[in-house]
């Protein structure tokens, strides 16, 4: 596929043109489509460009794959360019968030560690578009940190519970990556305030608790 996107561009200059893989992908500014007669149909010209080119070197393709528009899934995250944003397409946000509450809603509590590693694949997926949803994790590593036995039953404690319903909950609500201003959390969003330091020896943290609360409890 390197040769071939070498070609694309340094030969046809089909400028801008990426890969991941096998799927190429690029944006088209021209303001009309081209024709493409294998398919009976019309694309942008440098999507017919390319698919030309596939055809002289003998590189088999399907017009089902050759998508465009304002916005597509690439590699599985939708690419708004309008929007300037990279989310999930709402159906595979509903499937995952289905997904981690049928895990969650074992009646035993227990599952076995395949299914494990499967769900933590899926939410790491994820990440790529909501990475703030990170921490949500750190408890599920920790749980199964050191076992192997593929259908060896795990128990979900109410830790795994707590961060992975609140893993699905917000993002069935997330509107992605924005390209053009990334949303940090500010220190005054934080519930509570870790401090932390280091020695070669060991590592030390603190958290201090509000007045009110402390004397709450």
């Amino acid at each position: 596929m390197s040769l071939v996107l070498w070609i694309a561009v340094r030969i046809l200059f089909i400028l801008a043109l990426l890969a991941y893989i096998d799927d190429s992908f690029s944006h088209d500014t021209a303001m009309h489509l081209a024709y493409y007669a294998p398919y009976d149909d019309w694309f942008p010209p440098k999507q017919v460009l390319l698919l030309k080119l596939w055809d002289f070197i003998g590189l088999p393709h399907e017009k089902d794959k050759q998508e465009f528009g304002r916005s597509l899934v690439i590699t599985g995250i939708l690419v708004d360019p309008s929007s300037m944003t990279l989310t999930l397409p709402p159906e595979s946000i509903s499937a995952l968030v289905a997904a981690i509450r049928d895990f969650l809603s074992a009646p035993t509590r227990r599952r076995p560690l395949v299914e494990w590693w499967r769900k933590l694949g899926w939410m790491n997926w994820a990440l790529n578009v909501a990475p703030l949803l990170r921490p949500a994790l750190s408890s599920a590593y920790d749980k199964i940190a050191g076992l192997s036995v593929r259908n060896a039953p795990v128990f979900i404690n109410a830790q795994i519970k707590r961060d992975w319903s609140w893993f699905a909950d917000t993002i069935e609500g997330w509107d992605g990556v924005h390209i053009l201003r990334a949303r940090n959390w500010r220190p005054s969003d934080a519930h509570l305030t870790f401090y932390c330091d280091a020695s070669l020896e060991m590592m030390g943290y603190c958290y201090s608790i509000p007045l009110r609360r402390a004397r709450n409890h």
